[in-house]
C-alpha cells in the first residue's frame, strides 16, 4: 500500500521513530538528572555513554527492520530528531536536578 509515493512500512518507521525517540529522550534526561545527583562527573560520562549506545543501537535495530531508499532513511532520521529534540527540551522544562 503506498500513500503519496511512501510505503506503508516507511509511514510506520517514521511514526515510530518519532514515538521511540520521545520515551527515550524522556529517559535519557531522568538518567542524565539522577546521575547529576549523584556526582556531575557520573552524568557527564554516563549521559554521554548512554547517548552514544541509544544511537548506535537504534542504527542497528532500523538497519534490521527496515529497507528504505535514501529518501525514506533522510524522512525517518528527522523524524527521529524531532522526537528526541521536543522530548529532551520538553523534560528540561518541565523537571531539574536536585543539586546541593
Amino acid at each position: 500500500m503506498e500513500l503519496a509515493g511512501w510505503e506503508l512500512a516507511a509511514l510506520e518507521g517514521l511514526v515510530l521513530a518519532f514515538l521511540a525517540n520521545i520515551v527515550i529522550g524522556v529517559g535519557l534526561v531522568l538518567v542524565t538528572y539522577r546521575l547529576m545527583e549523584i556526582r556531575i562527573a557520573a552524568a557527564i560520562g554516563g549521559g554521554l555513554l548512554l547517548a552514544v549506545a541509544i544511537v548506535v543501537s537504534q542504527a542497528v535495530i532500523g538497519e534490521q527492520l527496515f529497507t528504505l531508499n535514501f529518501e525514506e532513511r533522510v524522512s525517518m532520521i528527522v523524524a527521529a530528531g524531532i522526537g528526541a529534540v521536543l522530548s529532551i527540551t520538553g523534560t528540561m522544562s518541565l523537571l531539574r536536578p536536585e543539586l546541593e
